[in-house]
């Protein structure tokens, strides 16, 4: 029997936006450790966000640091989900990965069209690099983010769409758009994030290829 999928992922702080995946991945017997490197700032609090000082079970806080990943006692034996480029610590991240030839994916939203993200295009570019090269995949949160990917050297057929998701939100305009196996696993996920869960557990089955697009 194979043992279940095991993930690292990588994430900012917390969030809701989030946490629907995290649960469908649980949902569907994948093991989910989260590493949170920086806490839910003030400004987030001022708008009503939790502040997560209890997390759920697999979930932590940890350092800016590459020693963090020692906090997961099996992190070589995980694939790990990096969310980009846009402090050092992600980059060097992404490279430690990389040079260790460890399993990695990207999953990000765009980037605001603003003068820091033009001044840091070519940071992009290196970063699409290290995603086109030595990552097995990119997950795209909409469309603006799958194009922008591309631009940043991504190949197309690594990119797979994951959106932020809420358990239950519209269900049911969803229902009778969902695919006949989606609806039998009774999935309360829409459907992009159960069907990446899927791609993902059937990744691992099937011994983890190298890219997205050698997956049916």
């Amino acid at each position: 029997m194979n043992r279940p999928l095991r993930l690292l992922i990588w994430s900012s702080i917390p969030t809701h936006h989030q946490s629907g995946f995290f649960g469908a991945l649980r949902e569907r017997e994948i093991d989910v450790v989260v590493h949170y490197y920086q806490r839910v700032h003030t400004g987030r609090l001022d708008m009503g966000w939790a502040d997560h000082s209890v997390l759920p079970a697999g979930e932590r806080y940890v350092g800016e640091s590459l020693r963090s990943v020692e906090e997961c006692p099996d992190w070589r034996e995980r694939i790990h989900v990096v969310p980009g480029y846009g402090i050092i610590f992600l980059l060097r991240l992404a490279w430690f990965l990389s040079r260790h030839h460890l399993p990695w994916l990207h999953w990000s939203e765009h980037s605001e069209p603003t003068l820091h993200s033009h001044l840091t295009f070519l940071v992009k570019r290196a970063y699409g690099g290290l995603v086109r090269r030595h990552a097995i995949g990119a997950l795209a949160i909409g469309e603006p983010a799958r194009l922008e990917f591309i631009r940043w050297g991504v190949d197309a057929n690594m990119i797979r769409f994951l959106p932020y998701a809420v358990p239950g939100l519209g269900d049911q305009r969803a229902s009778k758009s969902r695919s006949p196996a989606t609806r039998a696993h009774g999935s309360s996920w829409p459907a992009p994030t159960a069907r990446t869960a899927a791609t993902l557990a059937r990744r691992h089955d099937s011994g983890l290829p190298t890219r997205w697009s050698s997956v049916a």
